[in-house]
């Protein structure tokens, strides 16, 4: 439970919901974090197995990002706390 409750966590998680996405992609969408952090994230959430790296083309340096099947089992959860903080005017903004 407290690995998922670091901070930037389910942000990261809510942001790659809608699909793989690039670092730039990530790191431009979310506010306030900075490119080491995001990066430790990702890397946390790949060593749990909840985030997959992709590079199609070892040639090219493009990488995504995507949830795995146990990442996704999150999104239910994920949406509800999204919501409720829209609901209750909290912090985040997308």
């Amino acid at each position: 439970m407290e690995f998922i409750g670091k901070r930037w966590m389910g942000i990261i998680i809510y942001h790659l919901l809608d699909g793989p996405k690039r670092f730039f992609e990530l790191s431009s969408e979310i506010d306030g974090i900075s490119d080491r952090l995001l990066t430790e994230r990702l890397r946390d959430l790949e060593a749990h197995g909840l985030v997959v790296k992709n590079q199609s083309d070892p040639t090219v340096r493009k990488v995504e990002y995507e949830l795995t099947s146990k990442g996704r089992e999150l999104e239910g959860i994920i949406q509800a706390v999204f919501e409720w903080v829209k609901k209750n005017g909290c912090c985040y903004k997308e």
